[in-house]
């Protein structure tokens, strides 16, 4: 499923103004079950005040992470736990950046019937845990789509992802 950002996600400019934290939501999703994540995820970080960035990782770049204060990385898993080719690109180039301290967290979709459910959601984590980026959430994993109750756990994570990189904002000052 090919998707495009939704307009409301576009904040003005990358970088913080005023306090207010800029957050990339950057996503792989070949079925559009993790894209359905970012935007439930996108909402929670609307209510909690900040405007985020939701990016499909087809034709993006890691180099963009930098861009913004934060950042929330989804994929799905394909094959036998491997990343999709876009996610795989940025995920191969994260070792370029210096990640250290910057607040994110990962998601995404899979399959329970496969030995490796989630299994790109692990090794993002693992590689950003690797260069010293602060993993502020827990890792959010769902079996192929998003249930009520899932819908509503991640609009959650997304809020307190908000407030978070907001407080560590304030904190810095």
């Amino acid at each position: 499923m090919t998707s495009q950002s939704n307009p409301i996600d576009q904040p003005d400019s990358k970088k913080s103004e005023e306090g207010t934290p800029s957050i990339l939501i950057l996503y792989a999703s070949e079925m559009g079950n993790t894209q359905d994540i970012a935007q439930k995820m996108a909402e929670g970080i609307r209510e909690g005040g900040v405007t985020p960035k939701v990016k499909d990782a087809f034709g993006a770049t890691a180099d963009e992470i930098t861009d913004y204060d934060a950042f929330l990385f989804g994929s799905g898993t394909t094959g036998d736990g491997e990343l999709p080719d876009e996610a795989q690109d940025i995920y191969d180039d994260l070792d370029a950046l210096d990640l250290k301290g910057v607040p994110c967290a990962v998601f995404g979709a899979g399959d329970t019937s496969y030995e490796l459910y989630c299994e790109a959601v692990n090794t993002i984590h693992k590689k950003l845990d690797d260069l010293g980026a602060d993993l502020i959430l827990p890792d959010f994993k769902v079996d192929f789509s998003m249930s009520p109750e899932e819908e509503k756990q991640a609009r959650q994570l997304g809020k307190q992802f908000a407030e978070k990189v907001r407080d560590r904002m304030k904190q810095s000052r």
